[in-house]
């Protein structure tokens, strides 16, 4: 019975016209083909060749072409990928309305867009998918009404569903978790989990899989067997090893772990009943125990056994234990996985009862709507068009749901035998740039799909025309990728770089060596050095140019063009980009650390973490001491002595004299303030108590006169948005808002405050996945000796027609990736190869590589880039000078040991040709950077904390009329401006006084039921239907109601008789609403708010009824005349109200 409104869009038409959008602005060239509109097509673009560009035209020229703005999709990567796109097809829409070659056909189409651009649906694949489940949800079978998780709001959930499962299943452990818990008690140095953390671990990673719930392999496995085998060989080699005479022989001092194993496991079987699990961990601890300290040693080792023999020996062992090992991770994990798999039923069946659905469930609900026959005909009739960009980040779940809404056949479900809609689907992807695979992205399926769908009719075209970066730039990238990446587009029409400055500089770490050895440790000691001293030579010394990026001018380069990336930014739990942001601080050098998961690392969260801390726990003496020696209160060691031998201990519930030592007014200020916390903290909201401790302290000043004070400040901020998101999400109290945070601190997930992100100011820090889509006219690749892939790869396998798959739990691989190791260490590499892509190819006009002189690092991420930047071993110390740089040294090594007279081969400062490519690189000197240790003061503006006594007494004035003006704004802020009211609280109203009213009564033949609940069923069926339906309506809500046959019969009648009336028939009317919210704005300030029952209009006139049950009130009169004079105002057209009195 609601009539909408909607605008009239031109007719569907089959293809695209020709007209092509001119790549003025940023000089993308496009090949012949795509000036060609077919509608789909599947697009394979190289880096900065302008795909995206590319599909935004595609969606503004089918928009031209008639397409309504509601019937297109556009699917991308992130969030932000989605916002940039909407705004670029505004911009597009825009400019292409003004176009004097477009037809007025398409000039009306493109205008009716743009006043409707956000009915087109822009955004991520999971935003779409939650589109389609709201439109669906009983197909889809879900709540309604389903509350969408972040995936830090999911790993919320599950937590809590792992912690209440192992916490039941640990009084009885299955046979699996008991031997997986003694497995995991021993545990590397380097290991930061926990046994319970990699348990969560595991059980998440199944989680995020389930669609895949095909369970593993288990083989025959004879443990005992394995453990009798196992001791022959550990006794036979300590025969070998029992042969020496000396007590102190490094051989034999190395290999006492063995002999140690050997004794407890001795000691373990004559009780009779060895615990197999503990005895299994034992042996497979071995190797890891003896390789610690492993030193063969010299000399002669016993009189009848060789040195030799002996390392053989233990080399055997050290095979037997791996090969016993590889077997045992197998058997447990299939059968640990098992166990696991309650955790995620809990869990999906904790996440149905709260009516939630986490990324991974957006996918699989919407895939299994979409294989129900009608939906899946509906939805793929209620879009012509779908855009996909950066197809290859996408995983084969969502491929299947974006493949079947855009498939020609509605009856067939199984994706991969699906034929696209001509001219429906619109793909562009790069399967040199799918860096996702640990987001379940598969660049094998990639291939797959697309060979799919060319082989089913869909065109395609290939974009290899980038004016990104410069044409040197380009040749590194193609020389070093050319041979690396399978079906290779090289990049062409780079731009020009200058004569007077380097596209590719190669920038030597000069200190490698520890002792005789090139050591890691002291590259990872040096890198951070060395590259803030670039930087700072960079911008202030170098004079060297980039294009800017508005107007492409040459202007010096400036510390926000210049962009740091790293392979990851954490290893084991370590920040690996701390020492880069100190260096850089410590030059003054303004950065931005984007994406870093450091944040409560950070110091000032740690400071207030640990003050939270003593506030909720104020005789935690050790808290409470470090509050007051840290930087909130600073109070010296001296005083703390004292205070601590005057009054025996540190408490904020102590009751301090009132009269006590002046030296001790401090401590007991920060003490009282710590109580008076304590004893509010569950009266006020966490982000308040964080408020007042700061507040108190005046910590905000001092956080900004340190180094990196906007980051500081700005991590402050975030802790308290922080707080208040953790008290919407139904905090219980403030002692789980500590813990919270305490748990963060462990995880490290948490991400450093966005703003200084958002503002990018200085240098940027950032991962290479987070660089994906964004460009840099300065790129410098960092972190040289981060490895190349995981030392033990592949962490899973997928079989997609199986539904399998298979991944390490803890890092115990089952069967099935067993088998298939080395093809998934493979793919790993070959992923990391294009991950080196990625990065090479953000560069505008400098690329800077950090490298090692002597040899070139085998191994680490940069290796893909080697054969294009090292010169032949014959070449590398001849060099030629380099324009408009002057060398200092002739070594890229400094400190090299002394190697009996041999030369340094070292590649020499200057420039070299590479191996690879026509290209010429820069590898810089590094006696030209000082390299020096920069001193750090407390403060950048300490003067101006100091000042004069004039300055400090205006400084007090002006905050206490700060201070004055702040408490007038807060109470003068605390007055609403307008009062929202309803209706039947509006009292009289002069502006509705006008309104024309009218009672009409409507009574049954017979008494009236004096059951309350008649009126509500008079009114639900007066909402529900016509005249035509009344009595099978009427028995619905009848029941609803429990009324009788009697109160029903009567129902009917009053409802028959309320149509026929002609203030309710609305005969003629041109637009009828039901259980319409309206609000109107009075001239006192306040705003009426209501639901109009019913609204209809004949085109002049609006009749505004409500039903009323009961005798008419005067305020049911100023009620109805305040919605009639809210419809009077929205539409210019005149209103009358109607009571109807049933």
């Amino acid at each position: 019975m609601r009539t909408l409104r909607r605008g009239t869009h031109g007719a569907w038409q089959e293809g695209f016209g020709e007209t092509s959008f001119a790549d003025q602005d940023q000089g993308v060239a496009v090949s012949t083909q795509a000036r060609v509109r077919t509608g789909g097509c599947f697009v394979e673009a190289s880096a900065g060749t302008g795909k995206t560009r590319r599909l935004v035209e595609e969606i503004v020229s089918a928009i031209a072409d008639g397409v309504a703005v509601d019937r297109i999709v556009a699917v991308t990567f992130t969030h932000a990928a989605a916002g940039s796109m909407k705004i670029r097809v505004r911009q597009m829409l825009d400019r292409k309305n003004q176009e004097p070659d477009t037809n007025p056909e398409q000039k009306e189409n493109l205008r009716i867009a743009l006043q409707h651009l956000d009915r087109a649906f822009i955004g991520t694949i999971h935003s779409f998918c939650a589109h389609l489940l709201r439109q669906r949800p009983v197909e889809a079978c879900i709540d309604p009404n389903f509350e969408e998780l972040s995936q830090s709001e999911a790993l919320r959930v599950f937590e809590q569903v792992f912690e209440r499962w192992f916490g039941n299943r640990l009084a009885a452990p299955p046979p699996a978790l008991k031997r997986a818990l003694a497995r995991l008690a021993w545990k590397e140095e380097q290991d930061v989990e926990g046994p319970l953390d990699a348990l969560r671990k595991a059980a998440w990673s199944l989680a995020e899989w389930r669609d895949y719930d095909k369970a593993w392999e288990r083989r025959a496995f004879d443990r005992q067997q394995g453990f009798r085998e196992l001791f022959r060989k550990l006794a036979s080699f300590l025969e070998l090893r029992n042969t020496c005479q000396k007590s102190n022989d490094l051989l034999f001092c190395a290999m006492q772990p063995v002999a140690d194993t050997e004794e407890r496991l001795r000691l373990t079987a004559l009780t009779g009943t060895p615990d197999l699990d503990w005895v299994e961990a034992e042996l497979l601890a071995l190797p890891r125990r003896v390789n610690r300290y492993f030193r063969k040693g010299y000399g002669v080792f016993s009189a009848t056994v060789t040195r030799e023999s002996v390392v053989s020996g233990w080399e055997e062992l050290t095979r037997s234990v791996k090969e016993f090992e590889a077997e045992a991770d197998a058997d447990l994990a299939s059968t640990l996985r098992n166990d696991l798999w309650e955790v995620v039923e809990e869990y999906q069946i904790a996440k149905r009862q709260a009516g939630q659905l986490d990324f991974t469930d957006l996918l699989i609900f919407t895939r299994n709507l979409l294989r129900h026959d009608h939906a899946r005909k509906d939805l793929q009739n209620r879009y012509d068009r779908l855009f996909v960009d950066e197809f290859q980040d996408t995983d084969p779940l969502q491929a299947e749901i974006l493949l079947l809404l855009c498939a020609a056949e509605p009856t067939q479900s199984r994706w991969m035998l699906t034929t696209p809609a001509e001219g429906k689907l619109f793909v562009v992807g790069d399967p040199k740039q799918s860096i996702y695979r640990f987001r379940r992205a598969d660049a094998r399926q990639y291939i797959r799909i697309r060979e799919h769908l060319l082989g089913a009719g869909l065109p395609d075209d290939k974009l290899h025309k980038s004016h990104r970066s410069t044409e040197a730039i380009q040749q590194a990238v193609n020389a070093a990728f050319g041979n690396q990446l399978p079906d290779y587009m090289p990049l062409t029409e780079g731009v020009p770089g200058l004569v007077s400055q380097p596209s590719v500089v190669a920038l030597p770490v000069p200190r490698i060596y520890s002792g005789d050895y090139i050591s890691r440790k002291t590259i990872n000691e040096w890198a951070p050095a060395t590259t803030a001293a670039f930087i700072e030579w960079l911008i202030e010394d170098s004079g060297w140019t980039v294009r800017d990026g508005d107007t492409e001018d040459r202007v010096r380069v400036e510390s926000r063009h210049i962009c740091v990336l790293f392979r990851k930014l954490t290893s084991y739990g370590v920040d690996l980009t701390q020492e880069y942001v100190r260096a850089l601080e410590a030059r003054n050098i303004a950065h931005v650390l984007v994406g870093s998961k450091s944040f409560h690392q950070r110091e000032e969260i740690g400071t207030i973490r640990t003050a939270l801390r003593a506030i909720e726990w104020p005789d935690d003496q050790l808290s409470v001491f470090a509050v007051l020696r840290g930087t909130l209160f600073f109070i010296d060691d001296v005083t703390l002595f004292n205070f601590r031998e005057r009054y025996k201990r540190f408490s904020g519930l102590m009751h301090l004299p009132a009269d006590i030592e002046p030296e001790f007014a401090r401590v007991a200020d920060a003490l009282s303030l710590i109580r008076e916390l304590h004893n509010e903290r569950n009266n006020r909201a966490p982000a308040e108590t964080i408020r007042r401790l700061l507040e108190h302290v005046r910590a905000h000043a001092g956080l900004a006169f340190h180094h990196g004070g906007e980051r500081r400040l700005a991590n402050v901020y975030r802790l308290t948005d922080v707080a208040r998101a953790f008290e919407l999400s139904g905090a219980s109290s403030f002692r789980s808002f500590v813990e919270y945070l305490d748990h963060e601190h462990d995880s490290g997930e948490q991400s450093e405050a966005p703003i200084l992100e958002q503002q990018a100011g200085g240098v940027q820090m950032m991962t290479v996945h987070k660089s994906k889509g964004l460009e840099f006219p300065v790129v410098i690749l960092a972190g040289v000796t981060t490895h190349m892939t995981r030392e033990d790869g592949g962490e899973r396998y997928v079989d997609h027609d199986l539904g399998l798959c298979a991944q390490a739990l803890a890092n115990w691989a089952p069967w099935e990736l067993a088998d298939n190791r080395e093809a998934e260490q493979a793919e790993d590499r070959n992923e990391a190869i294009r991950l080196a892509y990625v990065a090479a190819t953000r560069a505008r006009d400098l690329l800077v590589v950090t490298a090692i002189g002597e040899p070139k690092w085998e191994g680490g991420w940069l290796t893909p880039l080697d054969e294009a930047l090292y010169p032949t071993e014959d070449l590398s110390r001849q060099s030629k000078p380099c324009p408009g740089f002057d060398m200092v040294g002739d070594t890229t090594v400094f400190d090299r040991p002394a190697d009996n007279g041999r030369d340094d081969i070292s590649v020499r400062p200057g420039l070299h040709t590479p191996k690879a490519g026509q290209h010429e690189v820069l590898w810089f000197d590094p006696q030209t950077l000082d390299l020096r240790e920069k001193e750090t003061p407390t403060l950048d503006h300490e003067d101006l904390l100091n000042g004069t006594a004039e300055q400090r007494d205006a400084g007090v004035a002006a905050w206490r009329s700060w201070l004055a003006s702040r408490e007038s704004l807060i109470a003068s802020g605390g007055k609403p401006r307008f009062r929202v009211l309803r209706a039947t609280e509006a009292g009289n109203v002069s502006e509705a006084v006008s309104i024309p009213f009218e009672v009409v009564r409507v009574r049954a033949s017979g008494p009236r039921p004096a059951n309350r609940n008649f009126g509500k069923l008079v009114h639900a069926i007066l909402q529900s239907v016509d005249s035509s339906d009344l009595s099978r309506v009427a028995a619905i809500h009848g029941r609803k109601w429990n009324s009788t046959e009697i109160e029903i019969r009567s129902a009917v009648e009053v409802a028959q008789k309320a149509l026929r009336h002609p203030a309710i028939a609305a005969s003629g009317a041109t637009e009828i609403y039901k259980e319409y919210p309206v609000t109107v704005s009075l001239a006192d300030g306040n705003i009426i708010e209501g639901i109009v029952d019913l609204a209809w209009s004949d085109g002049s006139l609006w009749t505004v009824v409500d039903y009323k049950t009961g005798r008419s009130e005067k305020r049911y009169e100023t009620q109805l005349k305040l919605y009639a004079l809210a419809m009077q105002r929205a539409t210019g057209l005149k209103a009358k109200a109607v009571l109807l009195e049933i």
